[in-house]
């Protein structure tokens, strides 16, 4: 049984025109979705199976390529959309998922199409007279695609509807659009596991089409920022769904307590092993005046417009050797890796 298993899966991805390597079963589309891919069928459900694709593939398809030459137009909205606001009408600061919005949107659909097929789809902002037509973002929205009713907190609900000659793919935000082409992508059998042309697994495919499907997704959690290979990550982050809200988290306490206010107060800042005050990053937590000083620095930045400041300390182990921020620590809680007692508690 596993030997004729095999036999038949060469055989399915050998008339699909595919190395015998295949798309990995991980990450293998359904007939369903993608009419024209290869199919590996087990012998107790060849019978069920075969009335599936049947199904499918009498049902109207949209037809990207055929025999490597693009079918379909791609419809994407000229100009940049207005620059979000906030209730008091100033600008909203961009995070960093949103970065290149809807044509960041099509130049990824166009690439990863053109990867499967070798067809590269043209791009208009007016619909095609005729023929199959994918519609991205603020198009797709004008063309009917309703948003409005995912409840997504962060605005990053993504919807992608396929039916009869036309794909309408949209998100709430310029990341979720960006979001919304990413998960069409994987619908036909993409993954972008790594931040480089390793990480890109794509089926192979001169004819593309894609059967009628409704998907309606929202993140689940308020933050979101994977990492990869390198430091930017550039659209890797947004296919495996960076964004949220912008929560700052890197080393913040120079802004509120900047080092030249040493010489005004000494107190403020860190004491050494030596019993000598140290100008810098670190800071002496115990004092009330320093945390007084601290909190007043960070509302002051919530009232301009910074939702959600950083206090983060910096990294190291600078923290103040004074008798008071000495007396939080607990010595029974050891970091294991260099013997230091945790100083947790003085943040806390």
């Amino acid at each position: 049984m596993r030997r004729a298993r095999q036999a038949m899966k060469a055989a399915v991805i050998r008339s699909a025109g595919m190395p015998t390597g295949g798309v990995p079963p991980a990450v293998m589309p359904s007939e369903a979705v993608i009419l024209a891919a290869p199919v590996i069928l087990a012998a107790p459900v060849i019978l069920a199976a075969v009335i599936t694709l049947a199904a499918a593939q009498a049902a109207p398809a949209l037809e990207i390529a055929r025999d490597g030459r693009p079918v379909a137009t791609i419809v994407a909205a000229a100009g940049a959309p207005d620059a979000p606001a906030d209730a008091k009408g100033r600008p909203v600061r961009k995070r960093p998922a949103d970065a290149g919005g809807e044509a960041l949107a099509v130049r990824i659909l166009r690439e990863w199409i053109q990867k499967i097929t070798d067809a590269q789809l043209p791009v208009s902002s007016d619909p095609p007279a005729q023929g199959p037509a994918i519609f991205i973002g603020r198009a797709a929205a004008a063309a009917g695609l309703a948003l409005d009713d995912i409840d997504s907190p962060t605005r990053e609900g993504v919807r992608i509807r396929i039916e009869n000659d036309r794909a309408l793919i949209a998100g709430q935000s310029d990341a979720a659009t960006v979001k919304a082409v990413c998960r069409f992508l994987e619908a036909l059998g993409c993954r972008y596991f790594m931040d480089c042309p390793l990480g890109e697994v794509y089926p192979r495919t001169a004819t593309l089409a894609v059967g009628p499907m409704t998907v309606t997704e929202k993140p689940g959690l308020l933050m979101r920022n994977p990492k990869g290979p390198s430091w930017g990550g550039g659209y890797w982050k947004a296919w495996n769904g960076a964004g949220g809200e912008d929560i700052q988290h890197a080393h913040s306490w120079g802004r509120y307590v900047p080092p030249a206010l040493f010489a005004e107060h000494p107190e403020f800042f860190a004491m050494g092993k030596d019993g000598e005050r140290r100008g810098g990053g670190w800071l002496c937590t115990s004092n009330p005046d320093l945390r007084k000083h601290f909190a007043d620095r960070v509302s002051a930045a919530i009232a301009a417009g910074q939702g959600n400041p950083s206090l983060s300390p910096t990294d190291g182990t600078g923290y103040c050797q004074c008798p008071a921020c000495k007396a939080q620590d607990d010595p029974n809680v050891v970091e294991p890796s260099t013997g230091l007692v945790s100083v947790s508690r003085r943040y806390a």
